[in-house]
């Protein structure tokens, strides 16, 4: 593939910029194949997915689901991942298994 961009300001617009991005997004592997990668060189930088954001942005819309479950406000201890105080919510934060259907931590 081949794009021509001809241009004659001396400053950068959004159209430039979109450009860029889109060459650089074509130099791409692929998400699957970079996010393989990563895992591979354990290093989850490289996979461009943007786990460090996405994951605790997940983590806090679940923890509103929860309030909204529950009708109350919740302290999250995201470290143990537990309702702080709320007893109630260990139902709806962790499944009890049947034995011999759990998942080992």
């Amino acid at each position: 593939m081949f794009s021509l961009h001809v241009d004659t300001a001396r400053t950068w617009r959004g159209g430039q910029n979109q450009v860029l991005l889109t060459v650089n997004g074509l130099r791409s592997i692929g998400h699957r194949a970079e996010w393989i990668q990563a895992c591979k060189d354990n290093k989850p930088e490289d996979a461009r997915a943007g786990f460090a954001y996405s994951g605790p942005f997940t983590e806090a819309l679940l923890v509103g689901n929860l309030a909204t479950r529950l009708g109350k406000k919740i302290q999250w201890d995201s470290a143990n991942l537990r309702a702080v105080g709320t007893p109630e919510a260990e139902a709806l934060i962790r499944k009890q298994y049947r034995p011999g259907f759990g998942i080992e931590a």
